[in-house]
């Protein structure tokens, strides 16, 4: 595979230039201002009319576009101002200034603003067959200091993001949500960001602060029809912009609460042919976290009772009750495995990143880009249904080669992790974990029947190789090599002016699964130039994980189970037992192995889902979405539990002991430990903890999203899901429970005010309904949260800006996922400075 990156890196690079467009390009610069007051408008699109091409004034109402040079048409828009077009002859090889004033009269953002994630190819959001919801760059760099992306995306429609910790959260949309969740597919620039091991996100370790990510899509829905595998609820798309967009050199610092340290610099620049971009970026992130040791009995009640009634509700940890280590930085009195008061301070978590890029500009519009990066993290601590862990260190190196060009790109790209000591806190066994990824891939996208339809096509080839060093995958599967390979392709025809039909589908096979078929279809009728109405269905698929697959590691002390043996031998069954020589019934009595062992024959969970959705203007001067779907979800892979793989069958009684008996003997070992006592491959009695798949559930809701510009200065903008589950309990394997980890009920509120000169502010109230929790051994009730989180800004000159974060201000203590850690207030501050 490394050799196949290489060729596609030489192909890209090679390709002939393309007829289409062939001349120089040219530069279009300018200022965006209100028209009633003269002052700069921030955060305003200006795009190449009908295409992906385009930027965002900054907040003195400049911007800078490079585009091919020809008449181009050429849009300003943004929510609350009236849209303006202007058609521009740009030079080749030279620039023009075209300043525009932008009116209050109606939005146009719905109809105007141009996504691409939906359709593998640039389209309106309105005339999107999905539902999609968009943070913009200005809405990142609100963000940056803190360094958390899924703070951005929770307040989105529909999108929900329990926090586990400073830097892990559970991302997820409609329903099912889990810790490791994997039901979302997030992408950056085309790149799987998911930990191979885990097919989990680590967003700690992305190389690009916020600011610098350009911008999230993200579509709510099956998506693997396009997208493939895990594309479950859901795709996360981060697009970060060319450097010749993003001209500029940045100096950012900050801190505050709990210990938080972070600086980021970041050079962006072109060449004065225009041909050549580049960009640069560092940068350094240190905190404390609210989690906590829990080597004691109890500890996890204590930690609890300032978020919930715990004479009400049950705070239970999972046997034994209490981790046995403690968090770096600190230390536990008595023995290795026993319980331990623990002493000293964590130590901080921190990441440092940094990444480069190089972009060359082709005649014919085309851009070739070359980057790589890197994060190393320290300290991480995140949460896995069999308890926490913690990452003393990891490094998580990426190299990306693409070509974008009209109709169609080419893209491959490595992506690696590489860790140092990393420890589960509830066991004290060591998780080492190597990992890398190649990925090369295709795209066609195609006009026909003049403007009625379109066509995308593409393909793509992956490798995955995984290597625990034996700390946690079996030996005859560790060390390994996976393969992938995608077909998919979508159409979309106009019927009528009004009307258009869309249908697409993915190929997917991988010799860890049996070949999945994803098809989508949708129906998409236009009453008006802004309004849309849509009816989709959709199929898609989630892998089991390679440790779901592959694991084999102890899951408990041995058991003893001679005196079980000796009880056997003095009831009616001892004759039966005379071949048997004593403390060998269960193989070795005295010390039966407890394991954890994954199902390498575990099947895909699917899913398929009808939605009805709308899009379209409110009052003149909002835009509103609207959004409901139901959902048949099967094939459930189970909680790690006795009895769940049949690969291990309830225990069978030594070949010594006489036909006659020996059912009798089963039935009375297992009447006192149940399917979890079995025989290994080897003939070895174990008790076997495992999984496999099972069950059937329906999920049906709806997501309502408004935005209206209350004024020229003042936005409101809101969002309320609604959610609902049926588990068939028949369905599952006896024991397991299964829970949707799903609020009823839940919204955001968002006040935003942006003034003349610089200064904004955001108020954001998040309003999430208690529900029930079950991920692995973890079970409990999450309590309801009203949490506020404010931002402001002001920019002290054309270089400096200052700004204020407060997430969770009101300092409500919540967990908002069973067995994850109190979440408490946060307060940082930070310093800009651009030239």
């Amino acid at each position: 595979m490394p050799s196949l990156l290489l060729a596609c890196a030489l192909t890209v690079a090679l390709l002939p230039a393309s007829p289409l467009g062939a001349q120089s390009s040219g530069v279009i610069r300018g200022r965006v201002i209100a028209t009633a007051d003269s002052t700069p408008l921030a955060g305003i699109h200006v795009r190449v009319a009908g295409s992906a091409v385009g930027v965002l004034t900054d907040r003195l109402g400049q911007y800078r576009l490079v585009i091919p040079g020809g008449s181009v048409p050429l849009m300003f828009f943004g929510m609350g101002y009236q849209a303006w077009q202007t058609t521009v002859t740009v030079p080749a090889r030279d620039s023009l200034t075209v300043n525009a004033a932008l009116s209050t009269v109606s939005v146009v953002l719905p109809s105007t603003l141009v996504v691409t994630t939906a359709s593998r190819s640039p389209e309106r959001i309105v005339d999107a067959p999905a539902a999609v919801a968009v943070a913009d760059a200005i809405r990142l760099a609100d963000a940056s200091v803190t360094g958390q992306l899924p703070q951005v995306l929770a307040s989105m429609p529909g999108v929900f993001a329990p926090q586990n910790g400073i830097n892990d959260f559970n991302v997820g949309a409609r329903g099912f949500n889990s810790f490791l969740t994997r039901r979302v597919l997030v992408l950056q620039d085309g790149r799987d960001l998911a930990i191979p091991t885990l097919s989990a996100q680590e967003w700690s370790a992305m190389s690009l602060p916020l600011e610098a990510l350009g911008r999230a899509e993200f579509v709510r829905g099956p998506g693997s029809a396009l997208y493939g595998a895990n594309a479950f609820s859901g795709v996360l798309n981060i697009i970060s912009p060319a450097p010749r967009d993003a001209r500029g050199s940045m100096l950012a610092v900050g801190g505050g609460e709990l210990g938080t340290l972070r600086a980021d610099v970041q050079h962006a620049s072109a060449s004065d042919n225009g041909r050549w971009g580049w960009r640069l970026n560092a940068g350094y992130n240190q905190s404390d976290s609210w989690d906590a040791s829990r080597t004691q009995p109890g500890a996890l009640a204590r930690e609890y009772a300032a978020a919930i009634d715990t004479s009400r509700y049950t705070i239970a940890a999972p046997l034994p009750g209490f981790e046995v280590r403690p968090l770096i930085g600190q230390t536990k009195s008595g023995a290795p495995g026993l319980p331990g008061v623990t002493t000293g301070t964590p130590d901080p978590m921190s990441s440092a990143y940094g990444s480069a890029r190089l972009d060359y500009y082709r005649e014919n519009g085309a851009v070739l880009t070359a980057e790589a990066g890197t994060a190393e993290i320290r300290n991480q601590v995140f949460m896995t249904g069999a308890g926490r862990s913690q990452i003393a260190s990891a490094l998580r190196p990426w190299g990306r080669v693409a070509l974008d060009a009209q109709g169609y790109n080419l893209m491959a790209y490595y992506s690696g992790r590489r860790s140092g000591d990393q420890w589960s806190l509830a066991s004290g066994l060591p998780q080492l974990d190597d990992d890398d990824i190649w990925h090369v891939e295709g795209q066609l996208n195609r006009p026909f029947a003049g403007t009625r339809g379109s066509w995308v096509a593409g393909a793509s080839l992956r490798s995955v190789s995984i290597d625990s060093k034996g700390t946690f995958l079996s030996a005859a599967d560790d060390d390994r090599r996976d393969s992938y390979a995608a077909l998919f392709g979508q159409l979309r025809y106009k019927l009528a002016p009004t009307w258009e039909l869309l249908g697409a589908a993915r190929y997917d096979g991988s010799n860890l699964y049996t070949a999945q078929w994803s098809p989508k279809a949708a129906l998409v009728w236009s009453p008006t130039t802004s309004q849309r109405v849509r009816l989709t269905w959709n199929q898609a698929f989630q892998t089991p994980n390679p440790v779901e697959r592959f694991l084999e590691q102890p899951a408990g002390a041995p058991l003893d189970l001679n005196a079980l043996e000796q009880g056997l031998r003095l009831s009616p069954l001892g004759p039966a037992l005379g071949g048997v020589p004593n403390g060998t019934l269960f193989t070795n009595s005295a010390a039966v192995p407890v394991l954890a062992i994954g199902n390498r024959n575990l099947a895909v969970e699917k899913v398929r889902s009808a939605e009805l959705g709308y899009k379209g203007p409110l009052g003149g001067k909002g835009f509103v979405t609207v959004d409901a779907y139901y959902s048949t979800l099967t094939n459930f892979v189970t909680n790690l539990m006795a009895g769940a793989n049949p690969l291990y069958a309830p225990w069978t009684a030594p070949s010594a002991v006489p036909e006659a008996a020996r059912s009798a003997l089963q039935s009375a070992a297992l009447g006192v430990l149940g399917p979890g006592l079995t025989r290994l491959p080897n003939g070895g009695s174990a008790y076997v903890l495992s999984l496999g798949n099972a069950g059937r559930a329906t999920e049906w809701g709806g997501e309502l999203s408004v935005g209206y510009p209350l004024s020229s200065r003042l936005t409101l903008e809101a969002n309320a899901a609604y959610f609902r589950a049926s588990v068939q309990r028949n369905t599952f394997v006896v024991g397991d429970t299964l829970l949707a980890n799903t609020p009823t009920h839940m919204g955001n509120v968002t006040l935003t005010y942006r003034a003349p000169g610089g200064t904004d502010a955001s108020v954001t109230t998040r309003l999430v309904e208690s529900y029930a929790w079950r991920s692995g051994f973890y079970n409990g009730r999450v309590p309801a949260r009203q949490v506020i989180d404010v931002v402001a800004g002001h920019q002290l000159s054309p270089r400096v800006r200052l700004q204020l974060v407060a997430t969770n201000l009101l300092d409500q203590r919540r967990y908002e996922a069973f067995g994850a850690s109190v979440i408490g207030r946060r307060v940082l501050g930070r310093a800009t400075y651009t030239w």
